[in-house]
């Protein structure tokens, strides 16, 4: 029996995952992304946690659009086991291998949500099983409602869609695997029972076959007793036992071994689509008290190359290139009825721009530039080129924090509100059609998540 371990670049829980797969008699290698190897050849898949392509433009977007996940997605089909941990379950809901239940990108893993930080929350977690066991490929050997002690490790891990059905179909389906819940097994939807604001408190869903599982918290670092976060040692080899979390593996194993049988209830396979748009075309009518600020990075931004390489991969050999800004949005109290005009409010707005652009929490001069508009936005064009901008927003746009900072430590009390995100400009061949809608699918299937971004795009 084999298992395929899936590294892609930044990945870095390969080896303990390697380590739980062998504890439990499974032979597992180490296959990197670009390797010329036939998955066909292995019984079952994981994929491990990590920074997949430094998350860039978000976690797992840019692994699950490589061609090694269309081979496992083969292989999934035929119900073989896949195993996706932190950020290999950032890769499974990005590819759409879970849910699954009627096609596409149905959920995604936003930011945390989280009082404490904003980013990245390392953590140890209390999970129920709140499926049945004999429903998927890793619960086979878990008692009812088992409780876990996992740690997290992750920035973005709050499960969320903004189709509320898709949810009611996760209940209904009995994939909702694991759940954050306390020490006694309360589910608590409170801080720090829920330590990142997944909805419905979310640690981990299946596809409706059961073969698929992506889990946020790490079971592989908490294999044997001593990793667990309140045992105290028994003696040597208590302490070198096994914990629960192996049961994933195990489970893994005998779900092989048993001729891949799960249980799976009757479906519910289609719910109603979210009327609600996520992109427009256009910002509208713009407030004149808007003072738009771009930080562009002047040393080489690997997250728009990555991202333009990722569009030509996935075939849009229109896009000639793709450049990144970060965007950020301030409305600006009115001058004083002493103005002289929309002159000297223009001036005015110039001066407060150009020392925003000094601040160091926005930019800094040796590795950025910064431009403004007053406004509307503008774009700069090109004569044998199309030029499109994408102005997506972050999941909070609001930046309450940096616009405290603003006012407290910089003294900018002439700004009344902040909003955050980036800028990317597209350059397309001259005669590219319906380029607009382009534009729309190359954004909505990479640059910005349907289920917790909005984003404008503008000619």
């Amino acid at each position: 029996m084999k298992i395929a371990i899936i590294y892609f670049p930044g990945i870095n829980c390969e080896l303990e995952s390697k380590h739980a797969c062998e504890l439990v008699g499974m032979q597992a290698d180490i296959i990197r992304w670009n390797e010329n190897v036939d998955l066909s050849d292995y019984d079952g898949y994981v994929i491990p946690g990590g920074w997949s392509y430094e998350d860039r433009v978000r976690a797992g977007i840019i692994s699950s659009k490589d061609p090694i996940v269309a081979s496992i997605r083969r292989e999934a089909d035929k119900g073989k086991p896949v195993f996706g941990i932190c950020n290999g379950a950032q890769v499974l809901v990005e590819s759409g291998l879970v849910p699954d239940i009627k096609g596409g990108t149905e959920m995604s893993l936003a930011p945390n949500i989280n009082p404490l930080v904003k980013g990245f929350y390392c953590v140890h977690t209390n999970c129920m099983l709140t499926c049945r066991p004999s429903r998927t490929a890793f619960t086979l050997h878990f008692d009812d409602a088992a409780v876990l002690d996992m740690p997290i490790a992750h920035g973005e891990g709050c499960f969320t869609s903004r189709n509320y059905e898709i949810v009611g179909a996760l209940e209904h389906n009995d994939q909702i695997v694991f759940k954050y819940c306390d020490d006694m097994g309360k589910i608590n939807r409170d801080f720090p029972v829920n330590p990142n604001g997944s909805l419905l408190n979310i640690a981990g869903i299946c596809n409706t076959k059961g073969n698929v599982f992506a889990l946020m918290p790490h079971p592989e670092r908490v294999a044997h007793n001593y990793s667990l976060k309140d045992y105290r040692a028994k003696s040597f080899e208590d302490a070198v036992n096994c914990s629960k979390s192996i049961l994933f593996f195990k489970s893994m194993r005998d779900y092989i071994t048993d001729n891949k049988k799960v249980e799976v209830v009757d479906l519910i396979k289609e719910y109603e689509e979210d009327p609600e748009p996520v992109g427009q075309i256009g910002l509208g009518s713009s407030d004149k008290n808007i003072l738009r600020l771009y930080v562009r990075l002047i040393i080489p931004d690997n997250m728009a190359r990555t991202a333009q390489q990722t569009l030509k991969n996935m075939g849009f050999d229109q896009l000639v290139s793709l450049t990144r800004e970060d965007y950020y949005e301030f409305t600006l109290k009115d001058c004083a009825d002493n103005c002289a005009g929309e002159d000297q409010k223009i001036s005015d707005f110039k001066k407060i721009a150009d020392k925003l652009s000094k601040v160091d929490v926005i930019s800094n001069y040796n590795k950025h530039r910064t431009r403004f508009d007053f406004g509307d936005v503008t774009i700069e064009k090109a004569d044998d080129t199309k030029e499109v901008g994408v102005i997506v927003k972050h999941e909070d746009p609001e930046d309450n924090g940096l616009l405290q900072s603003l006012k407290n430590n910089f003294g900018f009390d002439n700004i009344s509100h902040v909003e955050k995100g980036v800028f990317w400009k597209f350059s397309l061949k001259a005669d590219t059609k319906d380029y607009l809608e382009l534009v729309k699918k190359m954004t909505e299937e990479l640059l910005a998540s349907v289920h917790y971004q909005t984003y404008v795009v503008i000619e």
